[in-house]
């Protein structure tokens, strides 16, 4: 063990590194994430799109025979 006393700012300098660390990695996923839940709303209205589009040709040409 060692003889050296354990301090204040010893404590405070260790979690404010690792705070450090910690917010620098959130805050790169948070770009990701952002990424893809925008790519990912894009396709869901996309796609609802078309499937609307579709139903509608249906209805329109059904009742028109």
């Amino acid at each position: 063990m060692s003889s050296e006393r354990i301090t204040r700012d010893h404590v405070e300098s260790r979690l404010k590194l690792v705070q450090d660390e910690l917010q620098g990695k959130v805050n790169d996923k948070k770009a990701a994430i952002t990424t893809g839940i925008s790519i990912g709303a894009a396709l869901i209205i996309l796609i609802s799109y078309a499937l609307g589009r579709r139903s509608g040709r249906k209805r329109r040409s059904s009742g028109r025979s």
